[in-house]
């Protein structure tokens, strides 16, 4: 008899849009979460490899969300996913028929966000950092520009981006996610409260905040023209250092949006590495000791503060508490101070980190402005609802919003395996 034919699995995801294949920058990982597995169902997204151990993405690649298509005045995080279910790679393809491979897939450890009363929403919270199992052999780790932060003179505002979404909007089956592929020279478009004043055309929050508050934070930052389903939790490297061969990244995408006609991704948000600052430092001290391998120069800071933090057992959902707490530093964005808060980590151990951006997302109220859509839409990264007339356009070289963007959505899309 003949073998049985492999049962189809539906993928959810999340591409460059217009780039090419990448097989080379092992440092772009690809991560499947495998909760809804019993469904033939995985999810795509992009991860950031800070240390052997230690990989950035976005919050809502592994947490549980209030609903599929996010509003930033009402949207949050929910549990987190089991660290059972989250899977890393390197591979340039990903393959779901080969998710218990642990020669190809890494598993997961340690699962660390923020958890701070005024961090639960989507929009302004989206980042993670996961500890690994075992150490990805790379010849080079991404830096995270943490000090100086982004918004230094040292660097461009054009970055690269590398992910493994889809490539359109209009791959509606995600056929073509799963494969690593880059874009490079995409400009930056949007950095609020941007204090170069050589950069002061970006500065989307100058001289009046509004709209672009209510799109994003000051924990945030918009790009160019780049990323698309699939491509949640992908890094933006800085052009002039990749030109050069290091690695440095200003953060890990978020959400974006579609145009209008609904053929090309638009308006990539990502948080910025710089407003977690804490959160990273914490981590990584973790994983370098569960690691056994020296602290990475970045991590290496001594003046900051200290908080409390709490802890959750292993498959437990983000805000139960069990073990002890331990202390971190309290993050900080754009040189202000910001609220305490902690992380929580889905572990057999212990876990720790903190660092809340300087200002609440949306506002300084804390409060996002709710704007809704008749028409919201899928896209990479979490969603917001965006209004459906046309916006006042944002100051400087700042897109505008409006009928152009018609909404944003979560970075994941099914497609069946054949």
């Amino acid at each position: 008899m003949g073998a049985d034919p492999v049962a189809p699995i539906a993928v959810e995801s999340s591409p460059i849009q217009g780039g090419t294949a990448d097989t080379t920058d092992l440092f772009a990982v690809g991560i499947v979460q495998t909760e809804d597995i019993e469904n033939d169902m995985v999810a795509y997204c992009t991860g950031v490899a800070l240390a052997p151990n230690l990989v950035a993405t976005a919050r809502h690649c592994v947490a549980e969300l209030s609903s599929p298509t996010i509003d930033c005045g009402t949207s949050t995080f929910g549990a987190l996913y089991p660290v059972s279910d989250v899977v890393v790679t390197t591979s340039a393809v990903i393959d779901p028929h080969e998710l218990k491979n642990t020669t190809i897939f890494n598993t997961v450890s340690t699962i660390i966000v923020p958890t701070g009363a005024n961090q639960t929403a989507v929009c302004g919270n989206d980042i993670a950092l996961l500890i690994l199992n075992e150490s990805l052999q790379l010849p080079q780790y991404v830096l995270p520009t943490i000090s100086p932060p982004m918004t230094d003179s040292q660097y461009e505002t054009i970055v690269t981006a590398i992910g493994y979404g889809v490539d359109t909007p209009t791959d509606t089956t995600g056929e073509s996610a799963g494969t690593r592929r880059i874009k490079e020279n995409v400009s930056l478009q949007c950095i609020p409260d941007d204090p170069n004043p050589s950069e002061a055309a970006l500065d989307c929050y100058s001289p009046d905040p509004a709209p672009a508050d209510m799109y994003l934070s000051t924990s945030e930052f918009m790009s160019g023209d780049s990323t698309c389903e699939g491509d949640s939790g992908s890094g933006a490297f800085e052009q002039s250092n990749f030109n050069n061969g290091k690695w440095v990244a200003f953060g890990v995408l978020s959400r974006g949006g579609t145009s209008s006609d609904g053929t090309t991704c638009v308006q990539p948000i990502y948080s910025r590495f710089d407003a977690w600052a804490s959160l990273l430092i914490g981590a990584a001290k973790q994983a370098a000791s569960l690691g056994g391998y020296p602290l990475p120069a970045w991590a290496e800071d001594s003046s900051t503060s200290t908080s409390t933090v709490t802890t959750t057992s292993p498959d437990a959902g983000a805000g139960s508490s069990s073990g002890g707490a331990s202390t971190l530093g309290e993050g900080d964005a754009g040189g202000s101070a910001g609220s305490s808060g902690g992380s929580t980590a889905t572990s057999t151990g212990g876990s720790s980190g903190s660092g809340p951006p300087a200002s609440a997302p949306c506002d300084a109220a804390g409060d996002c402005l709710s704007v809704t859509s008749s028409t919201p839409h899928e896209s990479a990264g979490c969603s917001v609802a965006m209004p459906p007339s046309p916006a006042r356009p944002w100051p400087g070289s700042a897109l505008a919003l409006g009928a152009g963007l018609v909404g944003m959505g979560l970075g994941r899309r099914r497609r069946r395996k054949r």
